[in-house]
């Protein structure tokens, strides 16, 4: 009789979590005991705040997608309980000029701000030691960006497209992939130094 119990509480309890629910602009599920934020609305504007945790539950995960298209907004606060970003979150924000990755975030995906052509700022943690593939392509505003000590792999088509024209890179780098600066006409400071590690 317990275990039937039992069987039916983890039932009730993760049944519950396929059912998207609300938080303002945002859409989210409850993945037992945290919560992953899925979508946003295509009409929001300006800054959009992720919470710390909703309904006492932390915001650990911006999903596939969650944000990706929404050319209204301009800037979007990550609070550093989110440990990870699943691949394309920020794609096509036309809007977006500025973005933070909190020190928590452990895991990455790839086209994370692909076609974020208005994006000018990026704070990178030192801990993320890899650029995922295709991050920054097509990043036509993004002019300068230091990447910190850590930081070992650039991977590929990372900055394909961009509007770089400065990059600093650290002395922990290894590898660079394919076409990871494919098309930056604008590059100059830093080249020397990518071209003597794709050597």
């Amino acid at each position: 009789m317990r275990f039937k119990v039992f069987t039916l509480f983890v039932y009730l309890l993760l049944g519950s979590n396929l059912h998207a629910q609300r938080w303002g602009s945002l859409t989210y599920t409850v993945n037992v005991f945290e919560v992953h934020i899925v979508a946003c609305d295509s009409g929001a504007k300006g800054e959009v705040i992720i919470p710390r945790e909703i309904d006492g539950l932390p915001v650990t995960k911006i999903s596939w997608r969650a944000f990706a298209q929404i050319s209204g907004i301009t800037s979007i606060k990550i609070p550093d309980t989110v440990t990870e970003i699943e691949e394309s979150a920020f794609t096509d924000c036309t809007g977006l000029l500025s973005a933070t990755i909190p020190h928590t975030v452990k895991t990455m995906g790839s086209r994370l701000f692909t076609g974020c052509s208005n994006l000018t700022v990026v704070d990178w943690p030192a801990h993320l030691n890899s650029i995922p593939a295709q991050t920054f392509n097509n990043c036509k505003r993004l002019k300068e960006i230091t990447l910190p000590e850590g930081v070992t792999t650039i991977s590929e088509s990372a900055f394909g497209g961009s509007g770089l024209e400065k990059i600093d890179l650290p002395n922990t780098l290894q590898t660079i992939g394919s076409s990871a600066f494919a098309n930056c006409e604008d590059l100059k400071s830093g080249w020397s130094s990518i071209k003597e590690s794709n050597r």
